[in-house]
């Protein structure tokens, strides 16, 4: 019974590492896309398109490591598929608020 319990663990050990690699990679290139959008001096309202441009790649095998985790621990593909879209949309959108707040005009003192 402990052997089976141990397996089990270092199974999920490794299928969590499957994941670890793409959310760091995806959560770089964010921070290097605003970085460097910050650089190039990239207004706000044109961000949206450059860390999309820039990290779309990154975001997909993100999308579809979370997808084969999730379906691996049965979850469906429908729902896993929505979850990993919706996770990476939030992500992306958590960013530009940020690079809003930042960059952006500062607020009127009244």
């Amino acid at each position: 019974m402990i052997i089976l319990t141990m397996a089990s663990a270092i199974s999920l050990l490794g299928l969590q590492a499957s994941v670890n690699a793409p959310r760091s990679a995806f959560a770089t290139c964010i921070r290097e896309a605003s970085a460097k959008a910050k650089a190039d001096n990239v207004t706000v309202d044109a961000y949206k398109d450059y860390v999309r441009a820039a990290c779309d790649p990154a975001g997909s095998k993100l999308k579809n490591a979370l997808v084969a985790f999730d379906t691996k621990n049965g979850v469906s593909k429908a729902r896993a598929s929505e979850d990993a879209e919706m996770e990476v949309d939030d992500t992306f959108d958590a960013d530009i608020r940020t690079y809003k707040r930042l960059n952006g005009p500062s607020p009127q003192v009244q």
